[in-house]
């Protein structure tokens, strides 16, 4: 399914505890908040790791299918192409130090959204740090 006309939210995250976050809420309700307001919306999340398939039970349990693409691994090579295919990035993280994909995000022009962690309030303006 192509992505045209659709508001395109990325993640790339490596899917392991602690730092992976609540994203499973985070994409029901904002797919659903968006899709009211008269939006459409897709995630395009790329990543793998031991919570992956809690991520892929979620997207089946709600019908997600046509909104919610998983990618799997991503190399690093392959990250900015993943990027710049988006328009807004969604940091779920609970543990932060520094969040060097945040600056890679914010570097390929997406806005960008996160959780108020770690270092994360350092690098992202108090009004993109909602989550």
């Amino acid at each position: 399914m192509g992505t045209q006309g659709k508001h395109r939210i990325l993640m790339v995250s490596d899917f392991f505890y602690p730092n992976f976050g609540g994203v499973e809420s985070h994409i029901y309700y904002l797919s659903q908040c968006l899709l009211e307001l008269g939006h459409k919306v897709r995630f395009i999340i790329g990543g793998d790791g031991p919570k992956r398939v809690r991520l892929e039970e979620m997207r089946e349990k709600h019908s997600l299918q046509d909104r919610v693409e998983m990618l799997g691994a991503v190399p690093h090579a392959q990250v900015r192409s993943v990027l710049i295919s988006g328009h807004i990035f969604l940091n779920s993280s609970l543990t932060e130090a520094f969040c060097i994909a945040i600056l890679e995000a914010a570097s390929c022009g997406l806005l960008t959204v996160s959780t108020r962690v770690g270092g994360v309030p350092e690098v992202l303006p108090d009004d993109m740090i909602v989550l």
